[in-house]
């Protein structure tokens, strides 16, 4: 070969490295731009809507000690036993588990956009009717954040990578590029109920929800009597015992956020933090049962709830990852989020404040489940590592 040749050889092979070193760098930048985009709207979005729902539901319970030092909370003046007050706590949850599979399964049917439009519009509604029995401001305060985020979700909210309008032509290729074929996409496709036969025959579907069920009830169902707890331990007064409801879900979210960005960046793992997380909560639970005091009490509360509020998001991609299908995912999904209300059904009576000021009893069911959740998080690891393996 010339030396002419060489050179001219030499010369094609450094463009050629230097167009795929730019074309990787654009490829780099351009799955930024577009994740940061969808980060925004839908994360963004959905972090408010959860934030006002979580208030409106959690109202009820702090209710539960509002001027009890007084004598005329509001059990007083509903004239209501322990156990009814758990009842009426309760109750909610069972719309929820019931409605929780065909709700998801109607995005299939549904633009997002407009169906969460209807359901967080009718959420308003309802909080402005309930409200409006006492007052005017009442109504304003707790249902007009909801109607403001229903419009923001009808006009705002995009439906599917094919068609929002937040991204450009580029980045939508790209974001349909990375999706699995059986990803929505807003086309008018049949309901293939072929996959629902698939779904139920797998082992996946039990575990995970025992796991949904176990931790539901172990682990938050202290929530649901979080406030009533809190003002047993016996050093804080009622309206103290309010504010001291903030440091748990403070710490809580920072947890989950740092836990999140661990796992994004692949330094820990989610089925072995599912277990350290369950484990961690065990072991405030034996602390509240064996310790005394109640400073340490309410630190272990900290952490527990901490854990509580962690232990789902951890583990909710897995559990997606082992759903094939939109149909079989859209009930999948329904199914394992329904499982979750057991918190709510079973927690109220597990903390009912028959088993006050200690709660051993309530810790010791809970220590129960909380084992359950362990064995139920390996048994899915199990089986989505071997299907795995399978598709290999």
């Amino acid at each position: 070969m010339t030396t002419e040749k060489l050179q001219m050889t030499i010369s094609t092979t450094d463009q050629n490295l230097t167009a795929t070193a730019e074309e990787l760098h654009h490829g780099v930048s351009l799955e930024k731009r577009a994740l940061r985009k969808i980060d925004f709207w839908l994360v963004g979005f959905y972090s408010i809507v959860y934030i006002f729902r979580v208030i409106g539901s959690s109202n009820y319970s702090n209710a539960a000690i509002i001027n009890l030092e007084a004598g005329s909370n509001i059990k007083t003046q509903l004239h209501l036993n322990e156990s009814q007050w758990a009842w009426t706590l309760s109750i909610f949850s069972y719309s929820y588990m019931v409605f929780e599979p065909p709700n998801t399964l109607l995005l299939k049917y549904f633009r997002p956009s407009r169906w969460m439009f209807i359901l967080i519009l009718t959420w308003g509604i309802c909080a402005c009717s309930v409200a409006a029995v006492q007052n005017f401001t009442g109504m304003m305060v707790e249902g007009l954040p909801a109607i403001i985020l229903s419009v923001i979700a009808l006009f705002g909210l995009p439906d599917y990578p094919q068609s929002a309008k937040m991204l450009t032509e580029e980045e939508r290729q790209f974001i349909v590029q990375r999706l699995p074929p059986t990803a929505p996409s807003g086309e008018k496709g049949h309901w293939n109920y072929a996959t629902l036969r698939v779904l139920f025959s797998d082992p996946t579907l039990y575990s995970f929800a025992a796991y949904w069920v176990a931790h539901g009830i172990g682990g938050f169902g202290v929530a649901y009597a979080l406030p009533t707890v809190i003002y047993q331990l016996g050093f804080t007064t009622t309206s103290l015992s309010q504010l001291m409801n903030i440091p748990p879900y403070v710490a809580c979210f920072i947890f989950l956020n740092t836990v999140g960005y661990l796992l994004h960046k692949k330094w820990i793992r989610p089925w072995t933090t599912a277990v350290a997380i369950e484990a961690t909560t065990i072991i405030c639970y034996i602390l509240l049962i064996t310790v005394p005091n109640a400073v340490v009490k309410y630190l272990c509360l900290i952490v527990a709830v901490s854990c509580a509020g962690s232990a789902y998001p951890v583990i909710w991609p897995e559990r997606i990852r082992a759903l094939d299908g939109t149909v079989s995912a859209g009930i999948g999904i329904g199914l394992t989020n329904a499982m979750a209300q057991f918190s709510g059904i079973v927690g109220p009576h597990v903390y009912s404040t028959v088993f006050g000021p200690t709660y051993h009893v309530s810790y010791i069911i809970c220590l129960c489940f909380l084992i359950l959740s362990i064995l139920s998080i390996l048994a899915s690891w199990l089986l989505v590592l071997r299907r795995d393996r399978k598709m290999s």
